[in-house]
């Protein structure tokens, strides 16, 4: 029988109990309503997982003890990061969801140059926090046992200016693209593709991209919408290093 998936990041090679924070206490109480002497399984976010049984379930915490070899999950071959903009709050959450699924490493997002005006004026930092969350709970669901970082820059320049310093193959998503994204396209070990906001990258941050000679490709004939656009890129990227 499947298990149900928690997340601890105190979970090490020598972890023989975890005590749950509240907010995975609380899936475990309230939502799944789990019992004393259930199993579960629990994972830290860098690639180990072990079974655990609840032990201790109070109102204030959840106590659970080893009850398997604790496992360490293989890492891919390939460091890969989606560079993302800051989209309206539904698409954002789907998008970041889908992108975890797909088993990208890093999650960037920049604040785009024509940013939606109801996101505009809100606390990004904050809202990359509640992302972290769906990030978890996508990792939970897909059995991803890799949670990867969430990072937020100030526009795309900063982003580029801070990545390009690495040794890394950049290719961008736009209907000005030169030809299709092909398996051809992917010549160094980190890969970082980027995907424009939902009225496409501004014309400081096309000639921004060309001047860091960032590859723009097409993601096929049809215009995507901006998280589609990035699962699709994701899609393809993870399929072509063999990933998926």
């Amino acid at each position: 029988m499947k298990l149900h998936r928690f997340y601890s990041k105190s979970l090490t090679q020598s972890s023989l109990d975890i005590e749950l924070d509240d907010l995975q206490s609380n899936h475990l109480k309230r939502v799944l309503r789990l019992h004393e002497s259930d199993e579960v399984e629990v994972f830290n976010g860098t690639g180990l997982y072990a079974n655990f049984v609840i032990k201790e379930l109070s109102r204030n915490n959840v106590k659970v003890v080893l009850n398997s070899k604790i496992n360490q999950s293989p890492q891919a071959s390939h460091k890969t990061s989606s560079l993302l903009p800051i989209l309206k709050k539904d698409s954002l959450t789907f998008m970041i969801q889908k992108i975890v699924e797909i088993g990208m490493h890093e999650i960037i997002l920049y604040r785009p140059k024509k940013i939606d005006q109801s996101v505009a004026k809100k606390d990004l930092q904050k809202i990359v926090n509640k992302l972290e969350e769906v990030a978890i709970s996508a990792c939970k669901q897909s059995e991803n046992n890799y949670l990867p970082k969430i990072t937020l820059f100030s526009s795309l320049k900063e982003a580029l200016d801070m990545k390009n310093a690495h040794n890394t193959n950049i290719i961008a998503f736009n209907f000005s693209g030169k030809g299709t994204f092909l398996q051809s396209d992917i010549v160094e070990s980190e890969q970082i593709i980027i995907s424009g906001p939902e009225s496409g990258f501004s014309d400081d941050e096309l000639e921004l991209l060309n001047s860091h000679n960032v590859n723009i490709r097409l993601l096929g004939k049809n215009i995507l919408r901006a998280e589609t656009a990035a699962i699709v890129g994701a899609t393809l990227l993870q399929n072509y290093l063999g990933e998926l």
